[in-house]
């Protein structure tokens, strides 16, 4: 696949989450069910193209390491230095690359694409207008027909309050921590196409108790707790629409093949899409 020097400026936050992210867990990362399930989708996608070009928005290890036919090529591309160094994993089959770029200007031509692969990628956009640039350009490099799989998170249709959130934080009732930051980050954004700040999401967590208090009542673990830190001070945003309002936005250049909704905890909030490349008018 083609390649072309651009600066890049990561977000900052992802400096410290590359160093925390092994004691991340569902729902921010993929759950075996999510990785079958796209193991299904790239074993369809080889029946039909024994040499598929394969793109992978990010370097999450649950998807690059899985089965690819040999005559495949997996292009990763990552903003983040940090996460490609410390979490790139390639395939063991078939050739790969992984690169620092912009999913705004990927470093693939026009129409190449048989597959795209992502993990909550366009929720790791600041507001929508971002996702829809991003879905714009990943769509140019598609072919007609091509798939494109993943999970996206959603907002609830009726928004949680935060105050709601917090109770349950200080009651113990939040779930696991990586359930809970999500809650509190959809809380905050309140239906909104802006986002919200992970430095946000920190204070609140700060607000709502000692830590090692939180944790106790809530049964988190303490390696768990300290991915929180990652977020502290860092004004990069995350995006999560409700489901009706991300199935409009990928509608602009997709169609909906399939959506499951995994069986873990918060996997309501967490679908499985299977969208097909909609031919160019």
């Amino acid at each position: 696949m083609e390649s072309r020097k651009t600066q890049i400026r990561a977000p900052p936050s992802w400096a410290g989450l590359a160093v925390h992210w092994h004691a991340v867990a569902t729902p921010l990362r993929p759950g075996a069910e999510d990785a079958d399930y796209v193991q299904q989708v790239i074993d369809r996608v080889a029946a039909r193209t024994p040499a598929p070009r394969v793109l992978l928005l990010g370097v999450t290890p649950e998807l690059s390491t899985l089965r690819f036919p040999r005559g495949a090529s997996l292009l990763a591309v990552d903003s983040s230095p940090e996460m490609l160094a410390a979490w790139w994993t390639p395939p063991r089959d078939c050739r790969s690359l992984a690169v620092r770029g912009r999913w705004q200007t990927l470093p693939v031509r026009a129409a190449c694409l048989d597959l795209v692969l992502a993990d909550a990628s366009f929720c790791a956009l600041p507001n929508v207008p971002a996702m829809r640039d991003v879905l714009a350009a990943v769509a140019t490099a598609m072919r007609p027909g091509a798939l494109l799989c993943g999970r996206t998170f959603v907002s609830p249709p009726r928004a949680e309050r935060i105050e709601d959130v917090i109770a349950d934080l200080s009651a113990g009732r939040a779930g696991s921590v990586h359930a809970a930051k999500w809650r509190v980050a959809m809380a905050l954004q309140a239906g909104t196409d802006d986002g919200v700040a992970l430095a946000e999401v920190w204070k609140i967590f700060e607000s709502a108790g000692e830590r090692r208090m939180l944790g106790t009542r809530n049964g988190w673990s303490e390696a768990s707790m300290a991915t929180l830190d990652a977020y502290q001070g860092v004004s990069s945003r995350l995006c999560f629409p409700t489901f009706a309002r991300t199935r409009e936005l990928f509608g602009e250049h997709f169609d909906v093949l399939h959506w499951r909704l995994p069986a873990y905890e918060l996997g309501e909030r967490c679908p499985m899409l299977l969208l097909s490349r909609r031919e160019r008018a």
